[in-house]
C-alpha cells in the first residue's frame, strides 16, 4: 500500500525487495535496491542488501563496489563487511577475507556465519586447530544451521577421521537445511572411506544440484 501511495518511498522498496529475495527473485529485488538507493542514496544497509544480492548471483566486483559504499557510510555495518570478505575470499585473498571476517567478529561475536566462514579458510590454510575452534563457536551460536556441520564434516574428511565426518554429515542432513547437496556428498565419501557404500549419498547429492566429476561417480559408483 505504502508503494501504491508514494512508488518512491525507500524503506518500503527496500521491503519489498527483501521479499523478492526469500522469493529468489533476484531481478525484481535488484531493481526495488537501485530504485531505493537513487531515492535516498546516504542509507548503508541499501548497499549492504544489494551487494549480498549481487554475491548470490556472482556479480562479486559489483558486491566489492556496494560493500566500500555502505560501509565508507557506516563502518560499523557487519553485513557489509561480512559481504566484503566474502568478496576478497572469492577473488582469492585468503588472508584479506580472515581479516574481515575477524572485524566481524570483534563487532558482533555472535555472527555464526563469519565464524563458520572463517573456519573454511582456515581450513585451506591447514590451520586445522583454528578452523575446529571457529566451527565449533559457530554451531554453538547457531545450532539449528546446517552450514557449520557440513564445514565440519569437511574438515573431518581432510584429516582423514571418517567417523566424525560421517557423524556430522549425518547431523547436517537431519536439520534439512539448504546445504544438504553437500551433506550426502561428503555422507557418500566418509561411508566410502569407512568401507561402506556412498554411492546413494553421491548420487542423492547429484539430485540435489551439487556438481560430481565423472570419476567420482566411477570411485563411489561402481557397478
Amino acid at each position: 500500500n505504502a508503494l501504491k501511495i508514494n512508488p518512491n518511498l525507500s524503506e518500503a522498496l527496500i521491503f519489498r525487495a527483501d521479499i523478492f529475495v526469500r522469493q529468489e527473485l533476484y531481478n525484481e529485488a535488484l531493481n526495488d535496491y537501485n530504485n531505493a538507493i537513487l531515492t535516498n542514496p546516504k542509507i548503508s544497509h541499501y548497499y549492504a542488501n544489494r551487494a549480498a544480492v549481487y554475491s548470490i548471483i556472482g556479480e562479486y566486483k559489483k558486491a566489492l563496489k556496494d560493500t566500500d559504499i555502505a560501509i565508507e557510510i557506516d563502518p560499523l555495518n557487519h553485513l557489509a563487511i561480512h559481504n566484503r570478505a566474502k568478496c576478497w575470499e572469492r577473488f582469492g585473498d585468503v588472508e584479506k577475507a580472515i581479516e574481515g571476517y575477524s572485524d566481524v567478529i570483534i563487532l558482533d561475536p555472535t555472527n555464526f556465519m563469519s565464524f563458520a566462514s572463517r573456519g573454511m579458510l582456515y581450513m585451506k590454510n591447514g590451520e586445522w586447530d583454528n578452523a575446529i575452534n571457529d566451527l565449533n563457536k559457530a554451531t554453538k551460536i547457531k545450532p539449528d544451521n546446517d552450514i557449520s556441520y557440513v564445514y565440519r564434516s569437511f574438515l573431518f574428511l581432510n584429516i582423514e577421521n571418517y567417523t566424525n565426518a560421517l557423524n556430522e554429515a549425518n547431523f547436517a542432513i537431519s536439520l534439512n537445511g539448504s546445504s544438504k547437496s553437500y551433506a550426502y556428498y561428503y555422507r557418500g565419501i566418509a561411508k566410502a572411506a569407512l568401507g561402506q557404500n556412498g554411492c546413494s549419498d553421491i548420487k542423492k547429492s547429484m539430485s540435489l544440484g551439487f556438481s560430481v566429476s565423472e570419476d567420482a561417480i566411477k570411485e563411489f559408483c561402481q557397478e
